[in-house]
């Protein structure tokens, strides 16, 4: 009797186990979501968090090993002026969790994602806004920076990695950084991400950076996207990305269909599209198990790509090229804030 119990722990144990290193597979969530609005102009962060929790209980009952929630999730799209920004952003210090750990004080709504991420025992990735003290000579007048920022959360709930949006879409709210950052995280499942935030998309960095220079092949990607048609509606522009970069494309989308804001979906490359929704009921999580690509193959793939693009013209021309580029972006794009604190890298 004691030895079919045994076995019978051991068969739950394994229904019920999550991608290994060496699985060909993980399962991915994503989350096209509506969030609430408050009426009377208080922050609806603590409100939309909560329901961001009953997504994470849902997806890890079906195993999930990662889970998106969309740009503006939290806040809304209809934020308020900066002077008011306060209650709805927060500090998001690296490499501290939010759940079991008490001295630093952050929004509520990041120690009760934190506590879901850990009781799912699956990553989180939201979008939310980030409020970081400053001073100096380029430090804003209210004594603050203010990012659009992606946070991601590992398995024991700890915020593991953050991405601060570069290419602003009528976000006076926010700051920017000088250099575009270029952010990757590892998972225990063998798979390294990449995030990146909406309009970025259209942006040689970070976007192509991660693909082609450091050859990221799986990506996470928060969005409030504004379609038009007839080839700019979200779904369009997030399974053509993910095909001509063939990566595996986790995007969550805002859903507000009265601004033509809609559209999330797991793509695979150019394997096409695992699943996609414009959310015609509202509220809804796609799940499916993404392919893990082979880095390795798709590198070489990328080499030999450049190696034939720019057969017969010198490394020096090469780099003369890219830094003309670059210059040209940098002159667009204009100057960005760049006197941060000392400890920016921690926080």
């Amino acid at each position: 009797m004691q030895l079919h119990c045994v076995c019978l722990l051991a068969i739950i144990q394994l229904s019920c186990q999550l991608s290994t290193p060496e699985a060909d597979t993980y399962k991915a969530a994503v989350v096209e979501f509506s969030p609430r609005v408050s009426n009377n102009n208080d922050s609806p962060i603590d409100e939309n968090s909560k329901r961001y929790v009953s997504f994470i209980q849902q997806a890890a009952a079906s195993e999930v090993d990662i889970i998106v929630f969309p740009e503006d999730g939290m806040t809304t799209i209809d934020l308020p002026e900066r002077e008011k920004m306060d209650a709805w952003s927060t500090l998001i210090p690296l490499n501290y969790n939010p759940c079991n750990q008490h001295h630093i004080a952050v929004h509520e709504a990041l120690k009760r994602i934190s506590c879901a991420a850990r009781e799912g025992k699956m990553y989180v990735v939201i979008n939310i806004a980030e409020k970081l003290p400053c001073d100096g000579e380029r430090c804003p007048e209210d004594g603050k920076f203010l990012f659009n920022c992606q946070a991601i959360f590992d398995r024991q709930g700890k915020i593991i990695a953050k991405y601060r949006k570069t290419h602003l879409f009528k976000e006076p709210q926010f700051d920017i950084l000088q250099t575009p950052e270029i952010i990757t995280f590892d998972t225990d499942f063998n798979v390294t991400f990449g995030t990146f935030i909406c309009f970025d998309m259209l942006f040689k960095e970070p976007a192509l950076n991660l693909t082609r220079i450091h050859h990221v092949t799986d990506i996470v990607y928060s969005t409030a996207w504004f379609s038009e048609l007839p080839f700019f509606t979200a779904i369009q522009s997030q399974s053509e990305w993910a095909y001509s970069e063939n990566v595996n494309f986790l995007a969550s989308g805002y859903h507000k269909p009265q601004l033509a804001s809609f559209g999330s979906g797991i793509y695979l490359g150019k394997k096409g599209i695992a699943k996609a929704t414009i959310g015609e009921m509202g509220d809804e999580i796609l799940i499916a198990d993404v392919p893990k690509k082979n880095r390795k193959l798709l590198t070489e793939n990328i080499k030999g790509a450049l190696r034939w693009k720019y057969q017969g013209k010198s490394a020096e021309h090469i780099h003369d090229e890219f830094r003309r580029k670059r210059s040209e972006q940098t002159e667009l794009e204009g100057e960005r804030d760049s006197n941060l604190p000392s400890d920016f890298n921690v926080w």
